[in-house]
């Protein structure tokens, strides 16, 4: 927060953290970072009354007067900080400046205040210390002796040292970093020759003929690489009365990769005794560079803050990542060439339709919210072929979540789990969507979300893990419909031959000869009429294509490439045995407009593809199921973009094949980069089940959408959803489905007709 010294005017007037946090461990051109710039471009325009493009001091003032009791010297303050040029006028850049200007907290301010502090020294860098071209002032090095006080320090009851420190490799047995002035006899807080931290202090023993301090360490090793720097630091607790041994010190270490950390607790104190230097006479502490004393226990935040600040200020940290840390996140290291090619592996697999057990699984992988968009599409280009997700033991955060995983829950269909188990820098923030999006899908699915070892709730973990007898029934009749399904589907191949035989006399490959029919052929389907039915394939292909492609109903302005919707209409009213168009609201579409907007920034196919972004070079029935449309696409802007093949497209044939017609049965993210065309292999349904499966044949884009996406949790149900239409429609018009007749209730007969 913003001048945390000054509380009046910190956190009311100046809405930097969340803006940060939007900016932070995206790099350029992320689709984070441009979300994070609106925000501050809309801050800037809500600050700017009149307009004009700056920011008066009277609009700083009115800004101000509204979010609390500022006054004049107040304004004036903001004012000459935010006005870098000093023409009296706050500039969108400057303001920019101002919200990602590095920050001195109340924390840092207080601890390097003169008053607070027993003892402080610094250099300005943390260069070369051996060095002064080029890498700052020349500070003590190994060989010329340890900075010493001009006076010994003696050290209160408790007390908090920290120092910034060049390690370097350890040949001896001890390397101090701050003690008494005697050689090598009296108190030392140090790193012993295993990177252990500890103090030692010669009333720890009872043998005056002692060769070595009594010594004792934590166990934890401080893990610094030679040549890096760090900020160690030593709180020290008494417990007896006046100052003695008796009580304990703790030992902490910050560095850029894992911010602050306890490295341990050691049984002793040196309260009482003096501190008269700083650094070594051995090495291992190669260089002091900034040190400090106060005479209290220093909180582990103000300490983070510190560490945060003087990393800044020795250019240790950039900016974007002390504000990463600052956050109390963990830093990601980087992942090994060998992670990175398990990663890219396992992606593959699922996104091929080569998942074996059903499981994405990601974990430990170093996974950053940047990765977050590769893993989801992987996992939705998987269709049904992976229906858990594991993302345990990395280093995700509540940004990534909102942006990313969120939207990924709205969009799930059946059943799916997804592992978020310690991913530490995931605050509470991420749990009311998530809840909100678990709680959104049918109770029936039993979606879970596993999130302990979060900074979630444990009410929202409770809610996210969904272990309600609903959700465990769930379970169970997915697995039963995913039984019955695949046996349905086995015996729709198994019969393929038939259906191809049932069809073969009803198969136009073109439009014909003869004229086609400006109304109805006939008042009546004339079915088994080879030549008639003919006529009324003609008349209904005319007017599917009149209605939905090129009249009033179209949602084209101008019909795109590999793009048309009439056939398919024309083909379900034929399913129907009927001779008049039926409307699309029949079947339960509805129909593309221009306009909608997808979640997450991503832009609609049919949008993309209509606005001459995006060209459909081709798009491929293969079969049904996983990879069933193989869609080929070029990107015709000079810009990336990130697409969504909504779950609910159509993809119709163009001519009277009866095959089937392809549903998109799970939404998918596509990213084109400038100019580039690629294919991919979606996941997709079967709409008829009366007509052959595809092999091949090429299909367009319909502006057709299903309504009820519910039932592209199986194929059984999308079958038995249009089946059913058709079979009612049959019915209607005279041409019922040979169903067989009911028999009385009461069982057999008496001579008569009588019941017995």
């Amino acid at each position: 927060v913003w001048l945390k010294s000054c509380r009046r005017l910190g956190p009311r007037c100046r809405p930097r953290p969340a803006l940060r946090r939007k900016a932070t461990r995206v790099g350029g051109g992320g689709t984070m970072a441009r979300r994070a710039k609106a925000l501050m471009r809309e801050a800037f325009e809500k600050w700017d009354d009149d307009g004009n493009g700056t920011i008066s001091r009277d609009e700083l003032a009115g800004v101000l007067k509204q979010l609390g009791d500022f006054k004049a010297k107040d304004v004036e303050r903001i004012m000459v900080e935010v006005d870098r040029n000093g023409d009296g006028q706050i500039q969108y850049m400057e303001f920019v400046d101002w919200l990602m200007r590095p920050v001195v907290t109340a924390g840092a301010a207080a601890l390097l205040s003169t008053a607070a502090l027993l003892c402080r020294a610094e250099s300005s860098t943390l260069g070369d210390p051996t060095a002064p071209e080029g890498g700052g002032e020349k500070r003590w090095t190994f060989g010329a002796g340890p900075l010493r006080l001009e006076k010994a320090l003696p050290l209160p009851k408790e007390h908090t040292i920290a120092a910034w420190v060049l390690m370097e490799a350890m040949t001896e047995d001890w390397s101090q970093v701050c003690g008494d002035t005697r050689d090598g006899w009296g108190l030392s807080y140090g790193v012993s020759s295993g990177g252990h931290l500890g103090v030692q202090d010669p009333r720890l023993g009872n043998d005056p003929t002692a060769r070595k301090v009594p010594r004792k360490t934590v166990d934890e090793p401080l893990d610094a690489e030679p040549g890096s720097w760090a900020l160690l630091v030593f709180r020290g607790m008494c417990e007896s009365a006046g100052p003695s041994t008796h009580g304990c010190t703790e030992c902490l270490v910050a560095n850029d990769a894992r911010c602050l950390r306890l490295l341990g607790t050691v049984p002793c104190v040196g309260a009482g005794l003096v501190v008269g230097e700083f650094g070594s006479r051995s090495p291992g502490v190669a260089a002091v560079a900034s040190f400090a004393v106060w005479p209290r226990l220093v909180s582990d935040e103000e300490l983070r803050e510190l560490f945060l600040w003087d990393a800044v200020r020795f250019s240790r940290l950039g900016e974007d990542e002390a504000a990463w840390l600052r956050l109390n996140r963990r830093r990601a290291p980087s992942r090994s060439d060998e992670e990175s090619e398990v990663l890219a592996a396992r992606l593959h697999a699922a996104a091929s339709g080569k998942s074996s057990t059903g499981v994405l699984d990601v974990s430990n992988l170093k996974l950053v919210d940047d990765d977050l968009p590769r893993v989801l599409a992987a996992a939705e280009m998987a269709y049904t072929d992976v229906s858990a997700l594991i993302l345990s033991g990395n280093y995700l955060t509540e940004e990534g979540v909102k942006a990313h995983l969120v939207p990924f829950v709205r969009s799930l269909i059946g059943n799916f789990r997804i592992d978020l188990r310690e991913n530490a820098d995931i605050n509470c923030d991420a749990g009311a969507p998530l809840v909100e999006a678990v709680a959104g899908l049918p109770a029936s699915w039993g979606v879970s979300v596993d999130a302990r070892g979060t900074g979630l709730t444990g009410e929202a973990m409770a809610k996210l893990l969904n272990q309600t007898p609903e959700a465990q029934m769930a379970v169970m009749v997915a697995a039963r419909e995913q039984k019955r399904a695949q046996e349905q589907c086995e015996l729709y191949v198994s019969k393929q031959a038939e259906i191809e035989a049932r069809w073969a006399a009803e198969v136009d490959s073109g439009p014909g000869d003869g004229e086609v029919p400006d109304g109805p052929p006939f008042d009546k389907f004339p079915d088994g009429d080879v030549e008639k039915l003919k006529s009324v394939r003609k008349y209904l292909a005319k007017a599917g294509s009149d209605l939905y492609d090129i009249g009033e109903r179209s949602a084209w302005d101008g019909l795109p490439n590999n793009c048309a919707s009439g056939q398919l209409i024309a083909h379900f009213t034929y399913l129907c045995k009927e001779v008049e168009l039926r409307d699309i609201s029949d079947f339960t579409l509805r129909q593309w407009r221009g306009g909608e907007e997808a979640e997450g920034g991503a832009v609609m196919l049919h949008e993309a593809v209509a606005k001459s972004a995006v060209k459909i070079v081709s798009a491929v029935g293969i079969s049904f199921g996983s990879r069933a449309l193989a869609l080929k696409l070029q990107n015709l802007s000079e810009e990336p973009v990130d697409l969504l093949v909504p779950a609910g497209t159509v993809f119709q044939h163009s001519s009277w094949v009866h095959l089937q017609n392809l549903i998109v049965g799970r939404g998918v993210h596509l990213a084109l980069g400038p100019g580039q065309t690629q294919e991919w292999k979606l996941g997709g349904m079967c709409m008829n089940l009366s007509c052959g499966c595809c092999s091949g044949e090429k299909l367009k884009l319909t502006s057709f959408l299903l309504q009820d996406l519910h039932l592209l949790e199986s194929q059984l149900k999308v079958w038995e959803h249009f089946e059913a239409i058709f079979a009612r429609f049959r019915e209607q018009a005279g041409f019922p489905d040979g169903a067989k007749k009911k028999k009385g209730k009461g069982g057999a007969k008496k001579k008569g007709g009588k019941k017995k």
